[in-house]
């Protein structure tokens, strides 16, 4: 599986500065993809991060919006 830095961010919108440390931090580590998970509901590449709105984020983590955590019942 291959790794990639995630960063969360509250940001309504984001632009280029809300990306840049990220952006920095992967080519120093030259991580193919870096991606910053966000409130914004736009599905945008800013530098060279991959920015997604949570939810989606979520759907490509295979985490969905279901389950315990999300519906706020217990596991048994």
């Amino acid at each position: 599986m291959p790794i990639a830095p995630i960063e969360i961010k509250s940001s309504n919108r984001l632009d280029e500065k809300d990306v840049r440390n990220l952006a920095r931090f992967a080519r120093a580590f030259t991580e193919p993809l870096a991606v910053c998970i966000s409130r914004d509901p736009d599905r945008t590449w800013i530098e060279s991060v991959l920015c997604l709105p949570w939810r989606e984020a979520l759907k490509e983590l295979g985490l969905g919006l279901s389950g315990p955590a999300i519906s706020g019942s217990s596991p048994t």
